[in-house]
């Protein structure tokens, strides 16, 4: 008879490695698109943020950051307070649903043309995806 093994509910430490990690690989994807699309023309100076500032690789890096740390947060809690399977589903659920309304988020910069739209709903998909990868499967080798 074979055995289905469950998920083990991991330690905060290990939760702070994995979304430290998943924030570092989703600010450089995005710095990377970032820098691909500035060279294409899809960044153009005068295209400006809600802040009023054009989309720039320093805030490519510092959202994708903060994106993947709030998700972080939101996984050590829910790991805190359900088995680690179910942790992972409902994550897994909270982040599609935060996913989908990030969509609108990119037709708030004034005068970005089509293709910055898209590169940066792709920049979403890099640190949601990021996310829902180190939280709920990666797990630190062993013997560190």
């Amino acid at each position: 008879m074979a055995s289905v093994s469950q998920p083990v509910r991991r330690s905060l430490t290990d939760i702070v490695k994995a979304g430290a990690l998943g924030a570092v690989v989703a600010a450089v994807i995005n710095v990377l698109l970032y820098l691909l699309g500035r060279a294409l023309g899809s960044f153009p100076d005068t295209a400006l943020s809600p802040s009023g500032r054009p989309v720039d690789a320093v805030a490519a890096a510092l959202i994708s950051i903060l994106g993947v740390a709030g998700g972080t947060l939101v996984y050590a809690i829910m790991s805190r307070r359900l088995d680690a399977a179910k942790a992972n589903r409902w994550f897994l659920i909270v982040a599609i649903v935060v996913l989908v309304l990030m969509i609108p988020t990119p037709f708030g910069v004034a005068g970005a043309p089509v293709s910055q739209i898209v590169i940066m709903e792709i920049m979403h998909l890099v640190a949601g995806l990021s996310a829902i990868y180190f939280l709920t499967r990666w797990r630190q080798p062993s013997g560190r």
